[in-house]
């Protein structure tokens, strides 16, 4: 549906129009809108008549907008879910499906759509804008691609809240998606204990002293981890044979970082302080990841 919509004194812009001639689209399948800046009023006004003649409406007339500002602005809660009546694509909201395989051998994924979102609503400078996290600063919160015409629902978002046995199943359930199916088997068969049985007993000892995993990438803690040492500990995982390498500290600043992969299933990353035996000490769990385990 062909719609427009006005903003006053963006930038160095005294009147701005926003147009959508309901058919042109993104990439990701939100709506196009086209700009009109204006120096004074009367030629703003001048061609929002244009606009009329040739079928456009203003969003207020389009759907119930003036509602949900109120909603929104009247209420402390700044998160919802909306429901759509059929399912879209919602630019910044929606997430990208699996990758799919062409005739040509190249590789594409597209967003899936969806009918539920859960989304972050502010009003700023009288504009409702919406972003997807609640630490977005005001200026990656955005105003195009939320189809309000298309909500059915409105209504606060409560977050399910998981009782401690269940928060331990979930991180044994993400140590046994994201660990080498080669190492640390001891704790991988503690994992699935303890799914079955949910005894405390049976929890890989950082889980009873943490009841959550701290999962590191390997390339945040160690900036020259190139693709060639993630290849070669790939290898000795696979294999089942020794490997090891080290990183010397740079400056007084720095850390000696070291990787040790044994050829019993078993991997370590340490990171210690220049002339001392101490620091941090994690589990290598994959070429590219690893868990804390300790501060000595």
């Amino acid at each position: 549906m062909k719609q427009y919509y006005t903003k006053y004194n963006v930038g160095k812009v005294k009147y701005l129009v926003n147009y959508h001639d309901g058919v042109k689209r993104h990439d990701d399948l939100s709506r196009f809108f086209y700009i009109a800046t204006f120096s004074n009023k009367k030629k703003m006004n001048d061609f929002i008549k244009e606009l009329k003649e040739e079928g456009y409406r203003h969003r207020d007339e389009v759907f119930d907008f003036s509602k949900i500002k109120k909603i929104v602005s009247e209420s402390r809660i700044d998160r919802w879910v909306i429901t759509l009546n059929e399912p879209k694509v919602i630019s910044g909201l929606s997430i990208y499906g699996p990758w799919k395989e062409n005739e040509d051998g190249t590789r594409t994924r597209s967003k899936v759509p969806k009918k539920k979102f859960n989304v972050y609503l502010k009003i700023i400078d009288g504009s409702l804008v919406y972003a997807k996290s609640r630490t977005a600063r005001w200026w990656k919160y955005v105003e195009l691609g939320l189809p309000f015409s298309n909500i059915i629902k409105m209504t606060p978002y409560s977050a399910k809240k998981m009782t401690k046995e269940e928060q331990l199943k979930a991180e044994c359930q993400k140590f046994l998606n994201r660990c080498h199916p080669k190492m640390w088997k001891h704790i991988q068969e503690e994992c699935r204990n303890y799914l079955k049985t949910g005894k405390e007993t049976d929890l890989p000892d950082f889980l009873q002293w943490r009841s959550k995993i701290s999962f590191v990438s390997m390339r945040s803690k160690i900036p020259r981890y190139q693709n060639e040492t993630i290849a070669s500990i790939k290898r000795a995982m696979d294999e089942g044979i020794r490997f090891s390498d080290s990183y010397s500290a740079k400056g007084h600043q720095g850390r000696d970082r070291s990787i040790e992969v044994s050829d019993e299933g078993r991997a370590w990353f340490s990171s210690e302080y220049p002339g001392c035996g101490n620091g941090d000490y994690y589990l290598l769990i994959s070429p590219t990841t690893a868990i804390y385990y300790e501060r000595d």
